[in-house]
């Protein structure tokens, strides 16, 4: 049996909103197109991640764990160790030529703020969506075997994530992994998967959609 080709352009979409989303958090970056990438970045994230969500190939939970380790959080921990690694280079250029640059040789700090990834805290060093990602996607998991195709409760379900997100933003500021943020991510991630089908996806791919969609 010929297995289904995946479907690369929304996977091109949602490193294009990894990608601003980086974007977005680079201080040299102008505030006018900061402010801009904020409007839609991390809603065509998970929106993307909502299209691309399946579980089907999986026989459980524990091999869809699994597999979300293998894809997000190893991944998530290389490319934060990576990304302090080039900050610090950056530093060692600068104050080589006589610039100002800043290390970040605090273990330490480094540490907790990987392990923490808590957007809100001091200990806090970037990449926070990954995390958020990768919880989000173990809650959504339950939510998609029960709802099937059922799609007025993913609706039901789209908006509820939506109340308890104020509710819950009004006693949680931040959290271990972005913990806080799961609602507002399934609730967008609800949208993606219950958009999920060819006549939607075919506009969304379309040339002329991504730039009046910015």
């Amino acid at each position: 049996m010929q297995q289904k080709q995946r479907d690369l352009s929304l996977d091109i979409f949602r490193g294009l909103g990894i990608f601003f989303v980086i974007l977005g958090h680079i201080h040299q970056t102008p505030l006018l197109i900061r402010l801009w990438i904020c409007t839609f970045h991390m809603p065509l994230f998970f929106i993307c991640s909502g299209m691309l969500y399946s579980i089907e190939k999986y026989n459980g939970f524990l091999p869809f764990l699994k597999k979300k380790i293998q894809t997000l959080v190893i991944p998530y921990f290389c490319l934060i160790t990576c990304l302090w690694i080039l900050v610090n280079l950056r530093s060692f250029i600068l104050n080589h030529i006589g610039m100002s640059g800043k290390y970040l040789f605090d273990f330490r700090h480094v540490l907790l703020s990987i392990l923490l990834s808590n957007r809100l805290h001091t200990y806090y060093f970037s990449l926070w969506f990954v995390c958020a990602l990768f919880l989000s996607e173990l809650v959504f998991y339950p939510i998609v075997r029960f709802c099937g195709n059922k799609k007025h409760f993913m609706i039901i379900i789209a908006i509820g994530a939506n109340f308890l997100q104020f509710l819950l933003s009004h006693y949680v500021k931040g959290g271990v992994w972005s913990f806080d943020l799961i609602p507002t991510c399934i609730s967008f991630m609800s949208i993606g998967y219950l958009a999920k089908n060819k006549k939607i996806t075919d506009e969304l791919t379309k040339p002329y959609f991504f730039p009046i969609c910015l």
